[in-house]
């Protein structure tokens, strides 16, 4: 049985070369493909999500829902979309995914490197254990086929504030300590 979206689509697609039609039954696809990925993935998109029209959808700074045709492929041509660093050289295949990618690695948390560095590993390692189907650990990127990626997709953004949070306090401690070495320098001259 078809979804109402489904047969609007249909309906619109007999119509070819009709402007209206077109923009609807590409809006229409876009709904199906949203609620595809509520229904069947757990994963619920906005209406920013335009995957009928685009095969990419950035949904913050820092994750990605992307279409994969021939990762190979892609990266032996160097075109494309592919995995840069795939760990063990595995790429996906005819696959949405999910990824969350940090290029900067402990910078998203400052230019604290001394500190953050240590941070950014913990933070990095707990979102390794939600199990990535596909890891590039040089760039800092770990990717879920879109099937295995409702938790994390739920709970990326409390796991990055969490990890905010502890850079934040801890950062404000250190700073409060060099401002006070530097008054107790002051005062001894």
């Amino acid at each position: 049985m078809k979804t109402p979206f489904e047969e609007i689509i249909e309906i619109c697609e007999k119509a070819e070369n009709h402007e209206v039609l077109s923009d609807i039954a590409l809006k229409a696809k876009n709904e199906v493909i949203r609620d595809q990925f509520t229904t069947q993935y757990g994963i619920t998109l906005d209406s920013s999500a335009r995957l009928g029209e685009y095969d990419y959808h950035k949904k913050s700074g820092y994750e990605f829902i992307c279409w994969y045709a021939d990762g190979y492929k892609c990266h032996e041509e160097g075109r494309g979309r592919s995995i840069s660093w795939s760990e063990g050289g595995k790429q996906p295949v005819n696959e949405w995914l999910y990824s969350v990618q940090f290029s900067t690695g402990a910078y998203i948390f400052g230019d604290d490197y001394e500190y953050q560095a240590p941070l950014f590993r913990k933070f990095f390692e707990e979102l390794r254990t939600y199990q990535p189907d596909y890891e590039d650990l040089h760039n800092h990127g770990l990717y879920w086929k879109i099937e295995n990626a409702s938790t994390i997709y739920k709970e990326f953004c409390n796991i990055l504030t969490k990890y905010r949070t502890f850079n934040r306090d801890e950062f404000n401690s250190r700073k409060i300590a060099k401002l006070q070495a530097e008054i107790d320098k002051l005062t001894k001259n």
